[in-house]
C-alpha cells in the first residue's frame, strides 16, 4: 500500500525531469509577503532543542539546488529551504520521526501541508516533501514512528509484540507531526499558517481519515486516497487471499488472469459510460461477467483455461472474506477489473508477507496460517479495532469548524477494495449538516492503488508533478486549497492519462496527454458516442444509480 511505487511516466527520469512544478496560485494569506519581526532563524531551533513531546536533532538552512535524500534519491532544482529533523517521544517507547522543510518567507504561500506515508511506513519520503515545498507550503512528514518497517521483509511485523508502536503508527505520530509543524512554522515565520490541509493515499489515507475524526483540528482540509482505514479487516482479507491462493492448484498465472481480464474489458468496456476501446471499466460494479466460462473444456491444456479450483478461487475473490462459522462478511469482495494489482497478494507473495498483521494479536507459538476468522477475528477486533481502525463515520467536529474532506479511489485498485471508500462515503454523516458541504468522493475509472492506470493523475499526491497549467480544474491540491478558502466544492476534476505517449518538448509538458473528467459521487463521466476519447469535451458528468454491493456486517465496520 505504498505511495511512490504505484505509478510510472513513460519515458522514466528524464520524463520526469520535463514535468514543470512553477509556483502554483494558491490562495495565500496576504501577509505571506511579510516579513514576520519574531522569526526565529533556521539554525537557531536545532542542537536539541525541546518543542512539545519532541527533540528537534537537526535545523538546516539548505541552499537552492540539488538534494540527495535519506532514500539515495537525488531531487533536482530544489528551493532553498529550512529543515527541520526530530524525533518525538509522546510515550516512553516512541520514537517517531518527523522531518519538516519550510521554503523562504517570500516563497512560501502561508500554509502548511501535511503529507502521509505508505504502507507500515518505516522511513521518510524526502520526494514527497520536495512536492510540497515547491508548491510553496511549509511541508512535513513522519516515519510514522514504525521503524524497522521500512527495512527489507519486515514491513507490518514492525507491531508485533509492540502495542505502542502500533498506536504511534496508527493515529499518535500523526498528531505529533502536525503539533510540531504548526509550532514550527510561527516560530521560524513569526506568524501561524492561515491554512493547514493534509494530502495522502493508502495509510496516508487512513491517517487522514484518523485526523478527521480523532483530531479534527488538526485540519482544514484533508484529502484522503484509498484510505486503508479499515485496516484490520483490510489486512485479514490480505492473509485469507494469501491462504486461497496457497491451496493446492488455486495459483493462476499472469497469462491466464491476462486472458480473464480481457474477458472482463471485451464484456463490460464501454458498457458503463466510458468509450469503445477503453482498456478499463467505467463503472465495474455494473458488470455481471462470470469467470466460468473460461473453465477448461474436458481435454484441453490447463495452460490454456481455468480450473474449477481457480474458478471457485476467484468467485471467493469477488464474494469477499467471510466469517467461516456465521456466514457474515468481513470485507468487501473485490472488483472486476483490479486482477492485476489484486495478484500481487494473492498467494505467498512478498507483499502478501509484508502486509501481514496477524501476530498484533496472535501468540508467537502460533503461525500465521492458522489465523481462524471467526474466532481470531473477534478476538483481533476487540483488541485492536479502537486502536488502528478509522470507521467512525460522524464528522460532525470536523465539519462544524469547516473542515473539508476529499476521498478518491481507483476503481482497479488491488490493494484496497475500492467499495470501502464507497461504502464509507454513503455512511458518512455530520449530524444535521449536508453531506456536500464538507464531503466529496471520486471514484476514478481505471485507476489502480493512489495512482497510475487509465486517466490517473489529478493533483492528487503530493510527490506527483503538476503541470505549467495547473488549475483547481485539474488539480485535487488546488481545488481543497479553493473550497476551503471559500470558492466552490470541486464536483467534476480534469484527470491526465497515467503515461506519456510522445516525449514532451521543453516548454510542452503536458501536452499530448489525453483527460477525462472524474466526476464527483454519485455522478460518472459518461462519452457522448462521437468525441474524441482522449478530450474531456467527449463526456458529460451525469448521476447514476448507486452501484449495488454487498456490506459487511455491523460488526466488521467498526
Amino acid at each position: 500500500m505504498g505511495m511512490t511505487s504505484c505509478w510510472r511516466l513513460q519515458g522514466g527520469g528524464r520524463a520526469f525531469r520535463r514535468m514543470v512544478w512553477g509556483t502554483l496560485g494558491l490562495a495565500a494569506s496576504s501577509l505571506a509577503a511579510t516579513p514576520a519581526a519574531a522569526a526565529t532563524p533556521c539554525e537557531a531551533m536545532g542542537s536539541g532543542s525541546r518543542i512539545g513531546t519532541a527533540t528537534v536533532v537537526l535545523a538546516q538552512d539548505v541552499p537552492a539546488g540539488d538534494y540527495s535524500g535519506s532514500d539515495g534519491v537525488k531531487i533536482t532544482g530544489l528551493p532553498s529551504f529550512c529543515r527541520i529533523f526530530a524525533v518525538a517521544n509522546p510515550h516512553p517507547s516512541s520514537r517517531i520521526l518527523i522531518e519538516i522543510w519550510m521554503p523562504a518567507t517570500d516563497k512560501w504561500n502561508g500554509k502548511l501541508l501535511g503529507i502521509g506515508n505508505g504502507g507500515a511506513a518505516g522511513k521518510i519520503s524526502p520526494t514527497s516533501l520536495a512536492g510540497g515545498l515547491r508548491r510553496g507550503f511549509a511541508a512535513a512528514t513522519t516515519d510514522l514512528g514504525s521503524y524497522p518497517a521500512g527495512q527489507t521483509g519486515i514491513g507490518f511485523n514492525f507491531g508485533d509484540g509492540r502495542p505502542e508502536a502500533v498506536r504511534d503508527w496508527a493515529y499518535r505520530a500523526t498528531h505529533e507531526m502536525t503539533l510540531l509543524a504548526k509550532d514550527v512554522v510561527l516560530r521560524y515565520y513569526g506568524r501561524k499558517a492561515s491554512k493547514a490541509y493534509f494530502v495522502g493515499c493508502s495509510t496516508g489515507g487512513h491517517q487522514g481519515l484518523s485526523e478527521a475524526q480523532k483530531y479534527p483540528d488538526d485540519y482544514d482540509g484533508i484529502i484522503a486516497g484509498a484510505p486503508a482505514h479499515n485496516r484490520t479487516r483490510l489486512h485479514i482479507r490480505f492473509a485469507a487471499l494469501r491462504q486461497l491462493g496457497m491451496q493446492p492448484g488455486a495459483a493462476i498465472s499472469t497469462p491466464l488472469i491476462t486472458a480473464w481480464q480481457q474477458s472482463i474489458i471485451k464484456a463490460c468496456g464501454g458498457r458503463d459510460g466510458g468509450a469503445p476501446g477503453d482498456k478499463f471499466l467505467t463503472n465495474p460494479l455494473q458488470c455481471t461477467i462470470s469467470p466460468r466460462p473460461l473453465a477448461c473444456k474436458p481435454g484441453a491444456a490447463s495452460d490454456s483455461c481455468l480450473s474449477q479450483t481457480q474458478v471457485r478461487a476467484l468467485e471467493k475473490i469477488y464474494a469477499g472474506t467471510r466469517n467461516p462459522r456465521t456466514g457474515e462478511l468481513i470485507y468487501f469482495g473485490d472488483v472486476l477489473g483490479s486482477e492485476p494489482q489484486l495478484m500481487s497478494v494473492y498467494g505467498d507473495t512478498a507483499l502478501s508477507r509484508d502486509f501481514n498483521i496477524t501476530h498484533w494479536s496472535l501468540p508467537p507459538d502460533r503461525a500465521s496460517e492458522s489465523f481462524d476468522f471467526d474466532r481470531d477475528m473477534t478476538e483481533m477486533d476487540d483488541r485492536l479495532a479502537v486502536e488502528v481502525n478509522a470507521m467512525d463515520p460522524d464528522l460532525s467536529r470536523f465539519a462544524a469548524r469547516g473542515g473539508k474532506l476529499i476521498i478518491h479511489h481507483g476503481w482497479a485498485d488491488g490493494l484496497i477494495t475500492a467499495t470501502d471508500s464507497l461504502d464509507y462515503y454513503q455512511r458518512m454523516q455530520a449530524g444535521g449538516l449536508d453531506k456536500g458541504s464538507f464531503a466529496r468522493l471520486f471514484m476514478v475509472p481505471g485507476m489502480s492503488h493512489c495512482a497510475g492506470g487509465g486517466y490517473g493523475i489529478f493533483g492528487q499526491l503530493a510527490e506527483i508533478p503538476y503541470f505549467r497549467d495547473a488549475t483547481p480544474e485539474n488539480d485535487l491540491l488546488l481545488a481543497l486549497d479553493r473550497w476551503s478558502e471559500g470558492g466552490p466544492a470541486p464536483d467534476m476534476i480534469l484527470a491526465r492519462q497515467s503515461f506519456i505517449k510522445t516525449p514532451a518538448k521543453p516548454g510542452e509538458e503536458g501536452k499530448g496527454l489525453g483527460m477525462r473528467p472524474i466526476c464527483a459521487f454519485p455522478k460518472i463521466a459518461r462519452y457522448d458516442g462521437k468525441g474524441n476519447p482522449d478530450s474531456a469535451t467527449s463526456f458529460v458528468c451525469m448521476k447514476a444509480p448507486v452501484p449495488k454491493y454487498a456490506r459487511p456486517a455491523a460488526v466488521y465496520l467498526r
